[in-house]
């Protein structure tokens, strides 16, 4: 993601100092991968994404579509069609629970 800032800021209590019109770059893949916000982030976690997980980390440390007025407009069509591609692979596969798949 790359933004313009807009106005001259500090970040927080860090002291650094951002200047009008300079380019703000936040590389999502470090950030969607850093141990720091994500326990063990190589690892396929669905529950990470539970309402409850979600709630103990930074809304702003997950932002795949970006966010603000200028979030990817692809967002909602491409969740549409995850959702599109699950309903077919349902109705056309029968699917089983492995035998070591624990059930809760």
């Amino acid at each position: 993601l790359e933004r313009t800032a807009t106005a001259d800021c500090t970040l927080g209590d860090t002291g650094i100092k951002i200047h009008k019109g300079m380019v703000i770059i936040i590389p999502t893949y470090a950030l969607h991968n850093d141990p720091k916000l994500f326990e063990d982030p190589e690892k396929f976690d669905p529950d990470r994404f539970l309402p409850e997980e979600r709630a103990k980390r930074d809304p702003y440390s997950y932002i795949p579509f970006g966010d603000g007025p200028r979030y990817c407009l692809g967002m909602k069509y491409a969740l549409m069609q995850v959702k599109v591609c699950i309903v077919c692979v349902v109705a056309n596969f029968k699917i089983l629970r492995c035998p070591e798949t624990k059930v809760m």
